[in-house]
């Protein structure tokens, strides 16, 4: 939406999730964010926004990482 690319994924509360991304799939994945700390304890749906992603050339491919 408006040049952005919006992420939604399932994770688990207490846990450290990391997006990264890659233009040259399936290797040379950075990370496009620091530490996000998903509050809580259970299952939960969290998002994060790419803003301006769609104006990358080539395009994306987004994973998101669990750190402990």
């Amino acid at each position: 939406t408006n040049g952005n690319v919006a992420l939604s994924w399932q994770t688990r509360g207490g846990r450290t999730n990391i997006v990264e991304a890659t233009t040259t799939f399936p290797t040379g994945f950075t990370n496009v964010t620091g530490n996000l700390i998903i509050p809580g304890y259970s299952d939960t749906a969290t998002n994060w926004t790419d803003n301006g992603a769609t104006t990358n050339t080539p395009g994306r491919i987004y994973r998101i990482r669990q750190v402990p």
